[in-house]
């Protein structure tokens, strides 16, 4: 436990592997970045042509067992999440739930989310500077931790979100005559 950091991810640009990677290598880290994500497609094969061989970096490949990544989350130092494009990822609501401290790409979908809950970058560089503090921001994590679980409870449910699906539609649609 806390010897590793982790990130789950389809290994696409938009997902700033090689982001987190060479911020990762740059850093004075100690641990290993452990990498799930089938690197068989395009952008895949080359970050792990270029990177594969890295003693500090371990390519696990696709996982799809939810327990064994819940307990890879929850045990990791931190879990790095990439995303740049889209809406409420579940891989970060899974990191959420497993009480995983995370360090997310700074953007307005990530930051809807996790709110101030999390270490946020933009760079290669703040990748490495957020490395360099990380046992100053693990000894506030655990209120970081806390308020993400509280979050997935409160917000994050089938029935909520649903609710808020019904709402939503009663709103928007309107008689035919």
């Amino acid at each position: 436990p806390g010897a590793y950091y982790l990130l789950v991810a389809r290994l696409e640009p938009e997902n700033n592997i090689r982001m987190i990677i060479d911020g990762f290598l740059a850093s004075s880290s100690g641990e290993s970045l452990v990498l799930v994500g089938d690197h068989s497609g395009r952008h895949g094969r080359l970050i792990f042509k270029e990177f594969g061989n890295d003693r500090r970096l371990r390519f696990m490949g696709g996982m799809f067992d939810k327990k064994r990544l819940d307990h890879l989350r929850h045990f990791s130092k931190a879990v790095f999440h990439g995303h740049s494009v889209g809406g409420t990822n579940p891989s970060l609501l899974e990191a959420m739930a497993a009480g995983a401290y995370i360090i997310a790409h700074n953007n307005a979908y990530n930051k809807w989310v996790l709110g101030e809950n999390a270490g946020y970058f933009q760079s290669e560089q703040e990748v490495s500077d957020l490395l360099a503090k990380i046992d100053e921001l693990k000894q506030s994590a655990g209120a970081a931790i806390s308020n993400n679980l509280e979050r997935i409870q409160s917000e994050f449910q089938w029935d909520s979100v649903v609710s808020q699906y019904e709402k939503l539609f009663s709103r928007r649609i309107m008689p035919m005559f």
